[in-house]
C-alpha cells in the first residue's frame, strides 16, 4: 500500500527504446508533410524572367560569357557561384530541374535544423524545425525561392550552413581541419548579400566556450579566408563598377525608406504572410474548389509529430541559454535584407506594393528557427499535455491554412510553366521543322511578362535557340511586317488546358490580313478532343467542306464551321489537330474549346414514343415507320451529378449546372419531299430538317435535359403527304433508320 509520508517518485525518463521510436514515428510524420509540401509545388519552372533568361542562354551555348557579362554589369565578383543559375538547364530534362530544386530546399532545411540542434545538443530539434518548416512553407507571387532562382541561392546557402557547421564540429572536436573545410566550403557558394551573417561565427565560438576561454584560433581560416574574398571584390568593383540599382547603394540616404524596406521585405517572409499582407483572399469558395484530402492527412501529421515532440523535448536540457539565442536569430529575420533595404531599386519595390523577395526567404529559415526555440521553451516550462495539445491544435490548423493559402498560387504556377511545354511542342513539330530560314511571326497573347514586345523578343531568341530554323523576327500583331506564320498561345479560362494555333499565312493576301488554307492546333490537356470553329473567307453557301486530320468533313454549306476533333502524332510525335479548307480561313477567328463532360450515356437512353409504330429489323438494319406526329422519348436513370467525370479533366473549377448537354443523333428517310419540324417539351422549334423523296438525311438535335427530371422529349411534325396505313396502324409519313444518344460539349457561345 502505498504510504502518504513517503513523496512519489519523479516520473521516469522514456528509455532509449522508446524514444527511438517516438524518433521513427516523428520522422516519418515529417516526411509526409515535406513529401507533401514539395509535391504541391512541383512542375513549376521559368517563373520570372531571370530564370527564362538563363536557360535560354544555357540552350544558345552562350552561357560562360553571359554569366561573366552579368558580374560586369552588376558590379559583383567573378566566382563559382555566378555560374550556378545556370546549372538547373545544363541538362533539358523537367525531373531533373524538380529534382535540383526541391532537393536543395530539403537539404537546407535538414542543414539549418541540425545545425541549430548540434548548437543545443538537442536530436530532437532536427524533425522539429524541418516539420515546422515545410507545414508553414508559403508559395506566393513575389520572387519565392521555393519557385524562383531554381539552386543558385540555396546552394550558397548550403554551402554558408555547412560552413558553419564546420566551426561547430571544430570547436567541438578540437580540430582545426574541420574549420579549413568549413571556411572552404563557404567560400564555394559566397554572394554578396551573405557576408552580413559572418557576426554569428564570433558568437558560435563565444556559446562553445565551455566553461573556459574562448578559442578564438578557429576563426582564423573564416577571418583570412572571408577578407581575401572582401579584398576580391573590392578590386573587382574598383574595375566594374556597378551600373545595375539593384546591386548599388543609392537609397543609402533615405534612412527611413530604408528602414521601410528592411521591416517589409523581412516581414514578408514569416509564415503566413501572404495572408496578412492581404496578398491572397481565404474564401469558401477557394476551399471548396482546392481542399484534398492531403491537407488533413498533413494537419494531421503535424499534431501528432508536435505532440510526441513536446513529450521527448521536456526531458532534455539545452546546451545553450534560450533567451539570448532567441535574440540572435531574431537579428538574423533582418540581416539577409540589409543591404537591399538601401537600394534604391527595392526600395522602391517596396513602395509599389512588393512584401517579399528572393532574400526574403532567408528570413523565413530564422522565423522558423524562432518558433522552434519558442517551443522549446515553452514545452520545457509547461510540462502539462493539454500545453502540448494546444500547440498540436495551433500548428495544425496554421498547416492547413497555410495550404489554403498556398493553393491558388500553386495553381497558376504550374499553368504558366505549361506555356513552355506547349511551346517546345511547337519547336518539336513537324509543321515547325518544315519552316524555312527567315520566317516572320506573329505572335499574340504570349502571356509570359505581359509586355508583348519582351514575350515575343524572348520566343524569338528561345526559337533559334532550341532550333535551327533561324526565325527573323517574332512580333505583336500589328508591328510585323510581311508575316509569314502566324501563332497564338491560349490558356482556357479557369482551366488547365491549353492550345496553340499555328497557321502559314498566305501571302498573296496582304500583311493586314491573316488568312490560311491550313490551320494546326497544338492542344496541352489530359483531354484529346477539341472543338474548332473559325469562319472562311467565302460569301453566301461555301459547298466545298473541311478536312480534319485528312477526313472530309460533311458539306457546312456555311462560312462558319465548326468540328471535333482528336490530336494525332505527327512524324515528330508532337499531338497536332490539322484543319484545312479549299477557302481561306480567318485566322483570327479561329477558337478551340476542350469538351469536359465524358462520352458515355450510361443511365441515359432515348427510344421511339407515341406516333412511330416501333422498330423493324432485317439484319443488321433497322427502321420504324412514323406518323405525321411522333416523339422520341429520352429517360434519364441518373441522380444529379455535380461533378461529371472528373476523369477526363480536372474539371472542379467548373460549375455546370443541373443539366446535361446531348446530342440525339438522327437518321432520316422519306418517300416524299417534306419538311419535318423538331420541337422541344415546351413546344419551341429546335430544328427544321428538309427530307428529299428517297434520300437519307442524318442530324444531331441539341438538347439540354436537366438533371433532376425523369425525361424529356423531342417532338417530329411533318408536312409531308401521308402513306396508305398498314393494318391497322395509322398512316405512315416518313421513316426513322437510326436513333442514338450521345453527350455534346457545351454550345459555342458558352462561357464557364
Amino acid at each position: 500500500m502505498h504510504d502518504p509520508q513517503i513523496p512519489s517518485r519523479r516520473r521516469a525518463a522514456p528509455d532509449e527504446t522508446t524514444v527511438r521510436a517516438d524518433l521513427r514515428f516523428v520522422l516519418m510524420c515529417t516526411a509526409v508533410v515535406a513529401m507533401a509540401f514539395l509535391g504541391s509545388i512541383a512542375d513549376v519552372r521559368y517563373l520570372n524572367p531571370d530564370d527564362r533568361w538563363y536557360a535560354a542562354w544555357v540552350w544558345s551555348g552562350s552561357w560562360l560569357q553571359i554569366a561573366y557579362d552579368i558580374a560586369v554589369e552588376h558590379g559583383r565578383l567573378l566566382k563559382p557561384s555566378s555560374y550556378t543559375y545556370f546549372f538547373p538547364y545544363l541538362f533539358d530534362s523537367p525531373l531533373y530541374q524538380d529534382v535540383l530544386r526541391l532537393g536543395t530546399t530539403l537539404a537546407t532545411c535538414l542543414i539549418g535544423g541540425y545545425l541549430l540542434a548540434r548548437l543545443l545538443r538537442m536530436r530532437e530539434l532536427t524533425p522539429l524545425y524541418a516539420l515546422i518548416f515545410f507545414a508553414l512553407a508559403q508559395n506566393s507571387a513575389n520572387l519565392n525561392l521555393f519557385v524562383n532562382y531554381p539552386f543558385a541561392w540555396e546552394f550558397t546557402w548550403a554551402t554558408w550552413l555547412l560552413g558553419t557547421l564546420g566551426l561547430i564540429v571544430a570547436l567541438d572536436r578540437r580540430s582545426m581541419r574541420y574549420a579549413v573545410a568549413g571556411t572552404l566550403v563557404m567560400l564555394v557558394g559566397l554572394q554578396e548579400g551573405f557576408i552580413a551573417y559572418a557576426f554569428t561565427l564570433p558568437l558560435i565560438v563565444l556559446a562553445r566556450r565551455a566553461g573556459g576561454r574562448p578559442a578564438w584560433r578557429y576563426l582564423v581560416p573564416y577571418a583570412v579566408g572571408i577578407a581575401l574574398w572582401l579584398v576580391c571584390w573590392a578590386i573587382w568593383r574598383f574595375y566594374h563598377p556597378s551600373t545595375y540599382d539593384g546591386s548599388s547603394m543609392g537609397g543609402i540616404g533615405h534612412p527611413l525608406r530604408a528602414l521601410r524596406a528592411l521591416v517589409t521585405l523581412s516581414l514578408g517572409g514569416a509564415p503566413l504572410a501572404t495572408v496578412f499582407n492581404g496578398e491572397v483572399a481565404l474564401t469558401l469558395h477557394s476551399l471548396r474548389e482546392h481542399v484534398t484530402v492531403l491537407w488533413f492527412i498533413k494537419m494531421l501529421a503535424v499534431g501528432a509529430a508536435t505532440m510526441v515532440l513536446a513529450r521527448l523535448i521536456r526531458e532534455r536540457q539545452p546546451a545553450v541559454p534560450i533567451a539570448p539565442l532567441a535574440l540572435v536569430v531574431l537579428v538574423l529575420v533582418f540581416v539577409p535584407n540589409a543591404l537591399l533595404s538601401l537600394t534604391n531599386h527595392y526600395q522602391q519595390w517596396v513602395s509599389h506594393g512588393v512584401h517579399a523577395v528572393h532574400y526574403s526567404q532567408f528570413s523565413y529559415y530564422a522565423w522558423i528557427a524562432l518558433l522552434v526555440l519558442a517551443l522549446v521553451a515553452l514545452f520545457r516550462r509547461c510540462r502539462s499535455p493539454r500545453v502540448a495539445a494546444v500547440a498540436a491544435a495551433v500548428l495544425s490548423v496554421a498547416s492547413f491554412v497555410t495550404d489554403w493559402s498556398n493553393a491558388g498560387f500553386n495553381l497558376e504556377q504550374k499553368q504558366y510553366a505549361k506555356r513552355w511545354n506547349t511551346f517546345e511542342r511547337l519547336l518539336r513539330s513537324e509543321a515547325f521543322a518544315a519552316i524555312a530560314p527567315g520566317a516572320r511571326f506573329v505572335m499574340n497573347d504570349a502571356a509570359i511578362t505581359g509586355s508583348a514586345m519582351a514575350d515575343t523578343f524572348y520566343w524569338r531568341f528561345v526559337a533559334n535557340a532550341r532550333t535551327d530554323a533561324q526565325v527573323a523576327s517574332i512580333q505583336p500583331e500589328g508591328r510585323q511586317e510581311a508575316p509569314t506564320h502566324y501563332l497564338y498561345l491560349y490558356d482556357e479560362v479557369r482551366s488547365p488546358n491549353q492550345s496553340l494555333l499555328f497557321a502559314a499565312l498566305d501571302a498573296a493576301q496582304g500583311s493586314d490580313r491573316a488568312l490560311a488554307h491550313t490551320v494546326r492546333i497544338y492542344p496541352h490537356s489530359l483531354n484529346d478532343v477539341l472543338e474548332i470553329s473559325a469562319r472562311q473567307l467565302c460569301t453566301g453557301d461555301c459547298p466545298q467542306s473541311v478536312t480534319v486530320n485528312g477526313r472530309v468533313a460533311p458539306p457546312l454549306f456555311a462560312e462558319t464551321f465548326s468540328v471535333l476533333a482528336r490530336a494525332l502524332p505527327d512524324a515528330n510525335g508532337v499531338p497536332v489537330a490539322t484543319i484545312r479548307s479549299p477557302q481561306l480561313i480567318d485566322v483570327r477567328s479561329v477558337r478551340v474549346t476542350f469538351p469536359r463532360i465524358a462520352p458515355d450515356v450510361a443511365g441515359l437512353s432515348a427510344g421511339l414514343g407515341a406516333g412511330f409504330h416501333g422498330w423493324n429489323t432485317r439484319g443488321e438494319q433497322r427502321w420504324s415507320w412514323a406518323e405525321r406526329e411522333a416523339q422520341i422519348l429520352i429517360r434519364n436513370d441518373l441522380r444529379p451529378l455535380h461533378d461529371p467525370d472528373a476523369t477526363i479533366l480536372a474539371q472542379r473549377s467548373f460549375d455546370w449546372g443541373q443539366a446535361w448537354n446531348l446530342d440525339v443523333d438522327l437518321v432520316l428517310w422519306a418517300p416524299h419531299d417534306q419538311i419535318v419540324t423538331v420541337l422541344d417539351d415546351d413546344g419551341a422549334e429546335v430544328a427544321t430538317l428538309a427530307l428529299e423523296a428517297g434520300r437519307t438525311m442524318s442530324r444531331s438535335i441539341a438538347l439540354r435535359l436537366e438533371q433532376a427530371a425523369g425525361s424529356a422529349r423531342l417532338t417530329l411534325r411533318s408536312d409531308g403527304p401521308a402513306l396508305p396505313p398498314i393494318g391497322e396502324l395509322p398512316p405512315p409519313v416518313f421513316q426513322i433508320l437510326d436513333l442514338a444518344l450521345r453527350r455534346s460539349v457545351p454550345p459555342l457561345d458558352f462561357e464557364p
